[in-house]
């Protein structure tokens, strides 16, 4: 699990937290505001003045290079991919048979073995540590033939990359796959893009961003055409420039009850292997309040968040001894992630990062989804309803599916609720003698992911610089996978 802080102006590692309690004070207009709409993976908050949003703000949104680019862009075509009623989402290259041989190529570009390594993964999947549950769903598994699943998206991860100063580094592209029955059990096939210099990365971009505008006859081509520039061969002539692979699996268990887990692949390997989930905090940690402090006091000494003096980048790795090991059952939950007990004053904007930065709160309470972003089958969850079988409203935003898949940049910096996800979340902070006295808070968060990856896209096609000369994309990065 990592946790970044970039600072730019105002731009830190919390995400502006607006609590209910009290009136938000206005936050001003980054000297360069295209910069100030996000922070971290959330909307910032930005206060509408009395007379309304104010029209120079809109107009150096609007008319920012990464604006013009931004409005350029269809995210349904060159970030997120999810209408399967398309050609593109039928080809031979794209299903999970072609994914489970690209895993292959990873492994032993030589000698791929596609048989092998899915049988590999079925029984790292299914290993009493993982998901044992697997076996219900799926009980016997000798070759790929046996995955009975269908695509449910691609997602293009270039905005999981981080600049290192010479390269940008993590990017990766997504493969949805969901059950054949009526189960809500669903594999992400996520490939690690090799690293890339900033031209590199630009023209990637620009490929991406291509795409937008492409007729529909030749986009199923100019899509497999993309995703091999990006380094994955998907039975081309090419090889397979990806180094690593890692499959994420979430399972329904029960009425409420669901297990995430994953498997990974690095080159050189024979197959899958059971793989921790290095951004969840194990529950045990969360359960004793001497281990949560201990990392809490951990991270927070190491981030230094309160300082904001360096100019690059800090990275916080939580310690192996504190992540979950394996798979682990989760549910919705009537209140978000609570701050240590024993921690006096603790810091908001970092809770609001560590709970949506782990996976059974991004896929519950902290984004209110019903546990899949991108669904299966229409989930349900206590006090909420179906969200459809269209991805979660943290990623496209509230109203019909793709209604506001890309909201105006005014609608973003201001964070109007009829297009971006408000969510209003309850936890606990811990007060009285000694911090040990539970006391109910309520903030409100409000997220738009994809045109979060949107913007990153148009920033990268752009290489606008930050005043620092890093790239200006860098400040719409994460390090959080789906």
């Amino acid at each position: 699990m990592q946790f970044r802080k970039t600072a730019f102006g105002a731009i830190a590692l919390g995400a502006c937290a607006c609590m209910l309690s009290q009136h938000p004070a206005a936050v001003p207009a980054a000297p360069h505001a295209i910069l100030d709409i996000f922070d971290n993976r959330a909307l910032k908050c930005h206060e509408v003045p009395a007379s309304g949003p104010d029209q120079a703000v809109v107009q150096a949104l609007d008319g920012s290079d990464i604006g013009k680019a931004y409005y350029k862009i269809r995210p349904d075509r060159s970030v997120l991919m999810y209408d399967c009623s398309r050609p593109w989402c039928s080809q031979r290259e794209f299903n999970i048979q072609s994914a489970f041989t690209e895993a292959a190529v990873v492994a032993n570009s030589d000698h791929p073995d596609p048989k092998g390594v899915a049988v590999s993964w079925y029984k790292a999947a299914s290993d009493p540590k993982v998901d044992p549950a697997l076996t219900t769903s799926i009980p016997t598994f000798t070759s790929s033939q046996d995955a009975k699943f269908h695509l449910l998206a691609i997602a293009n991860r270039m905005d999981l990359a981080e600049w290192d100063g010479s390269m940008w580094n993590g990017a990766e592209i997504h493969f949805v796959y969901g059950f054949d029955q009526p189960v809500n059990l669903t594999l992400i096939f996520e490939f690690q893009l090799p690293p890339l210099s900033r031209p590199s990365f630009q023209s990637l971009a620009k490929t991406w961003s291509g795409l937008s505008t492409v007729s529909d006859a030749d986009y199923p081509a100019k899509l497999l055409d993309a995703i091999r520039c990006s380094g994955l061969s998907l039975g081309g002539k090419t090889a397979s420039r990806c180094a690593y692979v890692r499959v994420r699996m979430n399972d329904r268990l029960g009425a409420g009850l669901w297990k995430l887990s994953q498997v990974d692949l690095h080159r050189g390997n024979a197959g899958f292997s059971p793989a921790d989930l290095d951004d969840q905090i194990s529950d045990d940690v969360m359960k004793s309040p001497a281990d949560y402090g201990s990392l809490w006091t951990d991270a927070t000494t190491k981030l230094n968040y309160l300082a904001m003096k360096r100019p690059d980048d800090l990275i916080y790795s939580v310690p192996n001894k504190w992540v979950a090991h394996g798979g682990i059952g989760y549910s919705f939950d009537s209140q978000g992630m609570p701050t240590p007990p024993g921690i006096c004053n603790p810091n908001a904007n970092f809770r609001n990062v560590l709970a949506i930065q782990q996976c059974k709160w991004c896929h519950t309470t902290e984004s209110n989804t019903c546990f899949t972003h991108i669904p299966n089958v229409a989930p349900t969850c206590a006090d909420q309803e179906s969200q459809g079988k269209v991805p979660s409203q943290f990623l496209i935003g509230p109203g019909t599916a793709g209604q506001n898949l890309r909201p105006a940049l005014g609608d973003l910096y201001y964070g109007n609720e009829s297009v971006v996800w408000s969510v209003a979340i309850k936890y606990n902070v811990y007060g009285g003698a000694g911090c040990t006295t539970p006391t109910p808070v309520t903030v409100v968060r409000k997220y738009h992911d994809v045109a979060r990856r949107t913007l990153f896209l148009a920033a990268v096609a752009t290489d606008q610089a930050l005043d620092n000369g890093a790239p200006g994309a860098s400040v719409f990065t994460t390090t959080m996978t789906e």
